[in-house]
């Protein structure tokens, strides 16, 4: 009797079997469901596990269940006093043992989600913990002026706090224009959501914020606030306009960051403009958002702080 896969080409074979050998962890996913469901129907199941399981391997599917899978089921045998050692009698006595309990197989793969759900989670509460006051600190970068930078922090300050989430914006550009908008806005007696301080504010009461969100507006290039925007934060939102050299100077400044980033098209009221935006982006495989707020429709949903910001 053969398995399932038996008419599958060898390569197909290869990549659907041992998803583990690709460097693509979204592939990696989707060839390992694809080998379960195909596992799941075939005829020879018990005997692949009970081979994979007595050889240890450690990679690939068999059985429909990852290594990690394999190793719960083969301590469900043991439990039982089936001990699959590789041997020909333990074999077939593990083999008699899975055909009298398919269900094992389901629950060895229910016991290793929620066994990665949890690792998952501890390595999310490790890198906050480490990360500290940086966890909710995102610097906000352009490669060009007058990508919408600026804009595009208020914007973002403005609906994290509407939600009651406490935001401070950090103006890290020397000319200050984000602070003297605010300082404006106060005098004409409008109350931002959101706080708005300098770099040398910022500095001094530290990176944390109550555990709320620090958004950093750092100036445009590469400059020494830029390199000290990116030394305080844990994610990059990398601003660009839709047009080409906006585009290819955010794709060269991309590679220069060491922490996590995102690329954010903010002028794309056109929309034929925003496609063709992102479809560049998807063929230089960054990731990124295209927002359909303009400068001036992302400002006239806001109460008018007297001056607009500046673009940024």
């Amino acid at each position: 009797m053969k398995g399932v896969c038996s008419g599958l080409h060898p390569r197909i074979q290869d990549y659907m079997w041992g998803p583990d050998r690709l460097n693509d962890p979204a592939r990696q996913r989707a060839l390992t469901a694809a080998a379960q469901v195909l596992c799941d129907m075939c005829p020879i199941r018990s005997a692949c596990l009970a081979e994979a399981i007595g050889a240890d391997d450690q990679y690939g599917v068999f059985g429909g269940l990852t290594v990690k899978g394999r190793r719960v089921l083969a301590r469900f045998a043991q439990a039982e006093g089936v001990v699959p050692d590789g041997g020909e009698l333990s074999r077939s006595r593990f083999v008699a043992w899975l055909d009298m309990h398919p269900e094992a197989i389901d629950q060895a793969r229910i016991v290793q989600a929620e066994h990665r759900r949890g690792e998952r989670g501890d390595r999310r509460s490790r890198a906050l913990e480490a990360l500290g006051g940086r966890a909710r600190t995102v610097a906000f970068l352009s490669a060009l002026s007058g990508a919408g930078k600026t804009v595009s922090v208020v914007c973002t300050a403005w609906a994290l706090s509407s939600g009651g989430a406490p935001v401070r914006v950090v103006d890290m550009a020397p000319d200050g224009h984000l602070c003297a908008w605010a300082t404006q806005a106060a005098r004409s007696g409008r109350t931002l959501p959101f706080d708005v301080v300098d770099a040398v504010a910022f500095e001094e009461s530290g990176a944390g914020h109550d555990g709320g969100w620090t958004l950093l507006d750092a100036p445009h290039g590469a400059c020494r606030g830029t390199r000290r925007a990116l030394e305080c934060a844990s994610l990059a939102i990398l601003v660009s306009r839709t047009d080409e050299e906006s585009l290819k100077a955010t794709w060269q400044m991309s590679h220069h960051l060491a922490v996590a980033s995102s690329v954010l098209i903010a002028d794309a009221a056109d929309r034929r403009e925003g496609e063709r935006a992102q479809a560049w982006l998807d063929e230089h495989r960054l990731a990124h958002t295209v927002a359909a707020i303009g400068h001036d429709d992302g400002l006239a949903a806001l109460p008018e702080p007297g001056e607009r910001p500046p673009a940024g």
